[in-house]
């Protein structure tokens, strides 16, 4: 079983002074390249797209024919992108 932290005697040991000067630096520094998603992949494609499908292309078609293209990209996800 899991004991729960004493916040109050362990800010001493952690040393928030540490702390802060740690998210000072950091808050100068730029942060972390996010991942891309298919959605920030298909986001130009996105009118397109929707144009498509409201002209009845289905979102397996639709990915379909992006995978022949070289983007692998599966129905259901190109689905909750649109």
């Amino acid at each position: 079983m899991s004991t729960r932290a004493d916040y109050a005697a362990d800010r001493h040991e952690i040393g928030l002074r540490g702390v802060g000067e740690k998210m000072e630096q950091l808050s100068q520094r730029a942060p972390p390249r996010k991942r891309k998603t298919a959605a920030d992949l298909l986001e130009p494609l996105r009118e397109h797209l929707l144009t498509l499908h409201r002209k009845g292309w289905s979102s397996g078609q639709l990915a379909e024919e992006l995978k022949a293209a070289g983007v692998p990209v599966s129905p259901g996800t190109l689905a909750r992108v649109l």
